[in-house]
């Protein structure tokens, strides 16, 4: 699926940068082939001049969008050394939604050790209650789940704003 999308998204952007292109050609093309008379030679110019900024503000980029933003991202998870600690723990996924993201499903069935960091997860354990019952069944496997901490008063007034509860007991209550 995300190679789908990563495909659509770049056929996207080589369809308009084609038809800017394009225009910017035509506009370059109608400023010489029409003729301006003496008081109208600024349309002209214009004309031009906006061509020309269509043709190299595409090539400009392409040239960003093929080559220079993927060498940009290779380099500052290099530097950063993230990739690595990404492939090293495993993280295969990473979600703001409950239920949208990785194939939840599919890695909770196919692992044998599972590391979750959550809030409180009401929404994503019970759409994934038989999944969770599926790995805690295998022998040897293992479920860790990571919360904030329920006592930490502070937190759970920000907890309590972010997700619309009514005070931080009720955070507290949910996390618990």
């Amino acid at each position: 699926m995300i190679k789908q999308l990563k495909e659509i998204t770049n056929l996207r952007t080589y369809v308009a940068s084609v038809g800017v292109f394009v225009l910017g050609v035509v506009l370059l093309a109608l400023s010489e082939r029409i003729g301006f008379p003496d008081g109208y030679l600024w349309v002209k110019s214009l004309m031009s001049n906006i061509g020309a900024l269509l043709i190299a503000s595409v090539s400009i980029a392409m040239l960003w969008e093929l080559f220079s933003k993927r060498s940009f991202l290779d380099e500052l998870l290099a530097k950063t050394g993230l990739a690595d600690d990404i492939r090293t723990v495993g993280v295969t996924g990473i979600s703001l939604n409950p239920v949208q993201g990785p194939n939840f499903s599919r890695l909770i069935r196919s692992c044998e050790r599972l590391d979750m960091f959550v809030c409180y997860a009401n929404t994503w354990r019970a759409t994934f209650e038989e999944d969770l019952k599926f790995l805690a069944a295998k022998k040897g496997s293992r479920i860790r789940l990571i919360v904030p901490d329920p006592d930490n008063e502070e937190i759970m007034k920000d907890l309590a704003k972010r997700f619309n509860a009514n005070d931080s007991a009720t955070m507290q209550g949910r996390v618990r």
